[in-house]
């Protein structure tokens, strides 16, 4: 028997209409046709509803995964950092701070270290050949002779 309404196609064999003689009119077939094409549409909605939370769920899941792996990085070179400030330090505490030559203590004012400054940036500065290290020494000395 072939059962046709509302989008559906549904085949009952002969042993459906002997399993449920119950169901006998045309209008308890239609009816179950009905239900059918309800219980069919109410599916297909919950499924569209599972696929977006699905999708939704995958793509809060891509970002957490993006928002970690910024963590680790931001972590990494913040411990880069830290590693090198703690180098820097260290030193800058290992070496003693000149303020005497030859047993005579001595002030230079703004205007002489800052003389002393250019003069050490022509001859060190890395962008005119010099080397980046010395400039650093050199900076940070005159940076504890500044009043």
């Amino acid at each position: 028997m072939l059962l046709e309404g509302e989008g559906l196609r549904v085949t009952l064999d002969s042993d459906f209409a002997q399993s449920y003689p119950q169901i006998s009119s045309d209008h308890e077939v239609a009816w179950l046709l009905r239900e059918l094409s309800e219980a069919y549409t109410t599916a297909r909605k919950i499924q569209r509803q599972i696929e977006k939370e699905q999708s939704s769920t995958a793509q809060v899941a891509q970002t957490f995964k993006l928002t970690v792996e910024n963590l680790v990085e931001i972590t990494r070179k913040n411990a880069e950092v830290e590693h090198e400030r703690d180098m820097w330090r260290a030193r800058a505490s290992a070496n003693p701070t000149i303020t005497s030559l030859g047993g005579e203590g001595f002030q230079l004012t703004a205007d002489e270290i800052s003389a002393i400054r250019r003069a050490m940036a022509r001859l060190h500065h890395p962008d005119t050949g010099g080397d980046a290290q010395r400039m650093r020494i050199w900076n940070a000395a005159l940076d504890l002779l500044e009043p």
